[in-house]
């Protein structure tokens, strides 16, 4: 088996390699599964001192059986004893390690998501093996500032996408949508653990609408509690104003002669001076008056920069020393008199709960785990992420890890890229009676190493009963618990 490396182009036959592929989480509270990692053992066909000059550079493994897999080279080091050189970095996918990432809200299909939050990165994800029904959902999402494939992972999680390599080049596709059968000599472990028990687990669901140029303050109905800004004049104050909503921008106000509390037109304001009367529009701009809403950083905040003109007589042949963004209503009542449209997203968190049916004398804690993912904005999907985060607080958990010569794909294409495709792989085992997902594989020249976690689903159980009634099910499972019979896996007559 030939294996070699391409380095910076330049073709080199390896001493040995090993490459580690993790998964992407299903889980949207699991936040594990990193870009993938890969070292190559060469003979030392350069000095040290110009083997450093290898950093940075791009480098290929290929495999006459596993396929082909990209990465950089992070880190180099020489064995004295062996005089070998080894390299290690990351795969293709490092180009989404990428941190302080500022996403703007986004309205539009996952599909068109799926590529802005690529495009950060200055890349694209292939889409293999999703569904056009599934890639066309309508989705609108806040925006967010963090590390880029920690918000991959949350948005594929809450999606049923796992991300992966396609001909060494980034992908995403549904989970589930690979099995695979071990080949040559195996060894496998099946345990079930002792997870931490609760009452409960909450999810925040993300109610999204998004916003074309609508009214974003008041976000309401305008009352008269409101807040009325002032400003001093020839003074510039600023105000943040917080918001409902996750902004991508807001329409500037243009100063009016007036504004009724039922107003509805484009973003507007007036003001009126310390003895109570309105100022008029030429006045207010002739003497430095000026209102400008700027969005922050944080997209849910606004900050008003409030001018105040300087030299306008008030009606006793004095000056005007202060001014409301108001209107009045004698010489003492004022009523707030500000109205911005501003484009973006439309939000509320509301906070779902999921007990676990745990007996509360068994349960370590009253709430497991309170999950806060941007990206559940349908109900639906919220559901899942209870369920599924609420039986991992039920107790126990199944995993699998073993080492096996080479896995046996069961698709009809890729056959040689199992570098990519490895990660989220479905296998089955016939002692524990379940399915399972691929977490981590570590592959080597003659081996590859897996862990596992289970991945049991109502589809496997519709699959695997099909042709029995639910009275014929019961009677396998006669006098079983609910967690027994978990435990037994998919059980036959």
């Amino acid at each position: 088996m030939a294996v070699v490396a391409y380095i910076d182009l330049e073709r080199v036959e390896l001493a040995d390699y090993s490459v580690e592929i993790a998964s992407t989480p299903v889980d949207v509270a699991d936040s594990s599964g990193h870009v993938g990692t890969l070292s190559a053992t060469l003979p030392a066909y350069m000095s040290f001192t110009d083997a450093l000059s290898l950093r940075d550079k791009p480098i290929v493994i290929d495999d006459d059986i596993r396929g082909q897999v990209n990465g950089v080279v992070d880190d180099v080091s020489r064995s004295r004893e062996s005089g070998l050189l080894q390299l290690s970095g990351t795969t293709t996918l490092r180009r989404f390690n990428i941190y302080n990432v500022s996403a703007d809200p986004f309205s539009g299909t996952l599909r068109g998501a799926l590529d802005y939050y690529a495009g950060l990165a200055g890349t694209t994800l292939i889409k293999t093996s999703v569904s056009e029904s599934l890639l066309n959902t309508k989705v609108a999402f806040i925006a967010w500032t963090g590390e880029l494939w920690h918000h991959l992972k949350m948005l594929t999680a809450a999606y049923g996408l796992e991300i992966v390599m396609s001909n060494s080049l980034p992908a995403v596709r549904e989970i589930r949508s690979r099995n695979a059968k071990f080949l040559g000599h195996t060894s496998q472990t099946a345990a079930i653990s002792r997870e931490p028990v609760a009452q409960s687990v909450e999810v925040y669901h993300y109610e999204t609408h998004p916003l074309s140029t609508e009214m974003i303050y008041p976000a309401g109905e305008w009352t008269e509690e409101l807040e009325v800004f002032s400003v001093e004049a020839g003074d510039t104050t600023e105000v943040t104003v917080e918001v409902p909503f996750s902004l991508v921008s807001v329409q500037q106000p243009a100063y009016r002669a007036s504004i009724g509390p039922n107003y509805s037109g484009g973003s507007a304001y007036t003001a009126v001076g310390n003895d109570g009367l309105p100022i008029t529009p030429a006045a207010w701009k002739d003497k430095g008056g000026e209102l400008t809403a700027l969005v922050n950083e944080d997209r849910q905040s606004l900050t008003l920069v409030i001018k105040g003109p300087a030299g306008l007589p008030d009606k006793d042949g004095g000056e005007l020393t202060s001014f409301d963004i108001a209107m009045a209503s004698g010489e003492s009542e004022r009523y707030a008199a500000l109205y911005l449209r501003g484009t973006g997203v439309r939000f509320e968190k509301i906070l779902h709960t999921f007990d676990t049916g745990i007996d509360p004398s068994r349960a370590e804690s009253e709430v497991g785990e309170t999950i806060d993912n941007p990206f559940l904005t349908s109900l639906n999907r919220t559901r899942s992420a209870g369920v599924r985060a609420a039986n991992h607080y039920s107790g126990h958990s199944f995993s699998l890890n073993g080492a096996v010569a080479h896995f046996s794909p069961e698709w009809e294409a890729e056959p040689y890229d199992l570098f990519g495709y490895a990660g989220g792989l479905r296998v089955w085992d016939e002692d524990s009676r379940l399915w399972y997902r691929l977490r981590n594989v570590n592959f080597t020249p003659s081996s590859a190493t897996f862990s596992g976690d289970d991945d049991l689903t109502l589809g496997d159980l519709d699959e695997h009963f099909a042709s029995k009634t639910l009275g014929e099910i019961d009677s396998i499972y006669a006098g079983m618990t609910l967690e027994e019979r978990f435990m037994k896996g998919l059980i036959d007559d």
